[in-house]
């Protein structure tokens, strides 16, 4: 992303913490019902097979986002002396003013603002 962008530009992107309690119920309940899904995708294509009907099948292997540790992202920016800014859902919807909270759903997405400088790197 920071190759693209212009120098001086500020690239912005959110992630799914992986540490956060509501995003660790999302998964165990995906997991939990996988067995279900698949039996009932099973049947779906039986019915279509035998009825002539086009039944839709839900799609479980296509994971559209990844938890993803906080640490990790901020150790990467870190580690290559991108500044940066994290924000949870919290500020953005209450405004930026209000605090960083680090429970429950209001960690559960974490945007970052991070400034592309890394031409004063290269100088």
């Amino acid at each position: 992303m920071f190759s693209l962008a212009k120098d001086d530009g500020w690239v912005l992107f959110d992630i799914m913490n992986k540490d956060s309690d509501h995003i660790q119920n999302i998964v165990k309940r995906h997991r939990m019902l996988l067995p279900y899904t698949v039996a009932k995708n099973i049947f779906k294509l039986a019915m279509n097979k035998v009825l002539k009907r086009n039944y839709l099948v839900q799609d479980i292997w296509n994971i559209h986002e990844i938890p993803v540790c906080v640490k990790a992202i901020e150790s990467y920016l870190n580690e290559r002396k991108i500044s940066f800014k994290k924000y949870s859902i919290n500020q953005i919807t209450d405004g930026l003013e209000s605090s960083f909270l680090n429970e429950g759903y209001y960690n559960s997405k974490i945007v970052f603002e991070c400034r592309n400088n890394l031409k004063e790197l290269h100088d």
